[in-house]
């Protein structure tokens, strides 16, 4: 998963200690989980995230894991992770993240360096936080998933023909950050992948389309004059899409709604060619530069060897 060695540091905590969740209705704290690394801040593989199984989701629950995230503006949102399920039984029972598509715990989040409190820490620290919605259906998850690619240009050297590429590090969301529907609620959002793909958890969506926004998109793929954030109308996906048997045999296929969007960046300006030069040899005489003739020029290179 790293290159080198990498020193994790594991903690734990409660509902107390959680001034806020997610904005969904239903959901459930389940457990909170600490990660501080030290030696890497991204990873080769997604790490498995491991929780213990909360006393109340026995008899049917959807897990999803989510990190706590503190915005530039100081505003708080909830980042998808992953979806996850029980794994073992009996004492041994334990609630383990699913990954792809969802992204898992593959990095730090950019501005962890905040904890519960509101303090500044000397280290980055992971919040991340196990929650469940009760649900008598087992293996199917009610709420909608939104998943796509963020999508811009980049140019080749030489070349001024804009090649597509997913970007990564968007912050892409349903509800704009910073904008609960009631105290102690924090907006949810998800960051592209690698490859520009994210995955997208609203529980409003329950068909049909839904409005997907981008923003924080690194400024190398901006054009001048950029306004974000960058939006589309996401499509719910239905059995004769043609990327539906895709959708169905991946994690997407437990949830009873999935929309698909992508977003596209308008591409910056190409590169600008570098100047044309002309190199011209010349000789003073009489004080008059004058242009050296070639076969000169010849004969001084040769008779330098």
């Amino acid at each position: 998963m790293v290159d080198h060695g990498v020193t994790f540091k594991l903690g734990t905590f409660n509902q107390a200690a959680l001034p806020d969740m997610p904005d969904v209705d239903g959901l459930q704290f389940g457990a909170g989980l600490t990660v501080q690394a030290t030696g890497a801040s991204q990873y080769n593989k997604e790490i498995k995230l491991v929780f213990p199984v909360p006393s109340g989701a026995a008899g049917g629950a959807e897990f999803y894991v989510y990190r706590r995230a503190v915005f530039p503006d100081g505003t708080i949102g909830y980042e998808v992770i992953d979806q996850a399920s029980i794994q073992g039984t009996g004492p041994s029972a334990r609630v383990v993240t699913a990954s792809w598509p969802f992204p898992g715990y593959y990095n730090e989040y950019w501005n962890s360096l905040t904890n519960l409190a509101g303090q500044i820490t000397t280290n980055a620290i992971d919040y991340f936080v196990l929650t469940y919605i009760l649900d008598p259906l087992q293996n199917v998850y009610s709420q909608g998933a939104i998943t796509g690619r963020i999508l811009g240009s980049s140019y080749q050297p030489g070349s001024v023909t804009p090649v597509t590429k997913g970007i990564q590090g968007a912050r892409v969301y349903s509800n704009k950050p910073g904008v609960v529907s009631q105290a102690n609620r924090a907006s949810v959002f998800a960051t592209s992948q690698g490859d520009g793909r994210y995955v997208l958890w609203d529980p409003t969506f329950k068909g049909g389309t839904i409005t997907v926004s981008a923003d924080q998109i690194p400024s190398n793929f901006l054009p001048p004059g950029a306004i974000q954030p960058f939006q589309t109308t996401a499509i719910e996906v239905v059995s004769t899409d043609s990327i539906y048997t895709l959708i169905k045999n991946s994690l997407l296929g437990l949830y009873r709604n999935v929309a698909v969007g992508d977003i596209t960046v308008p591409p910056p300006p190409p590169p600008q060619p570098p100047p044309a030069y002309t190199i011209t040899v010349t000789q003073v005489k009489n004080n008059n530069r004058q242009p050296w003739q070639a076969w000169r020029l010849l004969v001084l290179l040769w008779s330098s060897v």
